[in-house]
């Protein structure tokens, strides 16, 4: 297992640990943010949730606190309503504020502006069947949130231009975590580590959802949404309204689609870290240990127009089947 000091494939990830670790080390201190990432954005907004880090040990240099007032990543960590971004012309393309992930309406709304960057910056790529992939493995990581993290789940997006041109995007939530998911489903799991359960749900269709079928009863307890108010079936009858059933399918054609297209990403769930970086897969120690889970990929614009999925239908039809888009 690499240091992050010794990979700069995603320096990002790298920074944001950084600043985690001495918010919880020093935290009569106040940190000084100098610059605003949606990485960094939704994993400060986590650690505020969750009571890992108090919001009044930060503080923004200029111009990152009128970017975080805009971004509405300051409304959050002063435990405020999310700010709305009003009508600002470049929302939904050339960045996406943060939003709170609490509901099938809202993850509705996230997979809708995030959708419009994503056509808006990718409008020049011949295979528009590719971009359409990735607006919904990406949906499908809002959805796991929603199911899992109950209401305490954050995303953001933003364009980057400069040398290259990469859109990054990150989502994350404080719930009981991928190892949690997977040892909560069976006595046979309990002793798995955060990295076992995590490379297990990267491997083609392995979801937690099968490990929870039941194998007594045939037809097992009917599954209530989550945001039902009321239970519709008889009293004797067992029920479940555990909503995650995509957890580790969703992270396994978001890995393997991000890979295909030259882009990274990047996980973190409790002690456990992997960083794919164009199809090299690094597993990391993270330093220190991440209740829920924390999504980050960068898509090269350039890279990804031009990669052989969007150039060749054929290889995208292959790609299509195996991970059953």
């Amino acid at each position: 297992m690499s240091n992050f000091p010794l990979c700069n494939a995603f320096h990002d990830a790298y920074s944001t640990l950084n600043c985690l670790k001495a918010l919880r080390v020093n935290p009569d201190v106040r940190q000084k943010i100098e610059f605003i990432t949606p990485l960094r954005a939704v994993s400060l907004c986590g650690a505020v949730e969750d009571r890992r880090v108090n919001g009044m040990q930060l503080s923004f240099s200029e111009p990152a606190r009128s970017y975080a007032q805009n971004y509405g990543l300051l409304s959050s960590l002063e435990q405020l309503p999310l700010a709305t971004a009003g009508n600002r012309p470049r929302q939904g393309r050339t960045y996406c504020p943060i939003q709170r992930i609490n509901s099938p309406d809202n993850v509705d709304h996230c997979n809708h502006i995030l959708s419009n960057l994503l056509r808006n910056q990718l409008a020049s790529c011949r295979n528009q069947r590719l971009v359409s992939a990735t607006c919904h493995v990406i949906g499908e990581i809002h959805d796991n949130v929603a199911s899992h993290a109950r209401d305490r789940g954050f995303s953001a997006a933003q364009v980057y231009t400069g040398r290259k041109k990469y859109i990054q995007i990150a989502v994350a939530d404080i719930g009981q975590g991928i190892g949690g998911s997977v040892r909560s489903a069976g006595t046979e799991y309990q002793e798995w580590t955060d990295d076992e359960a995590l490379k297990w749900c990267l491997v083609r269709g392995n979801t937690t959802a099968k490990l929870r079928q039941p194998k007594e009863d045939l037809l097992g307890p009917q599954r209530i949404d989550y945001y039902s108010h009321h239970n519709p079936y008889p009293s004797e009858t067992p029920v479940s309204s555990d909503t995650n059933n995509h957890m580790g399918e969703g992270l396994f054609r978001l890995v393997e689609l991000i890979k295909e297209t030259q882009g990274k990403t990047w996980i973190w769930s409790g002690r456990s870290s992997m960083l794919n970086d164009k199809g090299s897969t690094i597993w990391i120690d993270p330093g220190l240990d991440w209740k829920g889970t924390v999504v980050a990929i960068e898509i090269p614009v350039d890279a990804f127009q031009t990669s052989t999925v969007a150039e060749n239908t054929l290889e995208f039809e292959k790609l299509a089947r195996r991970l059953e888009l």
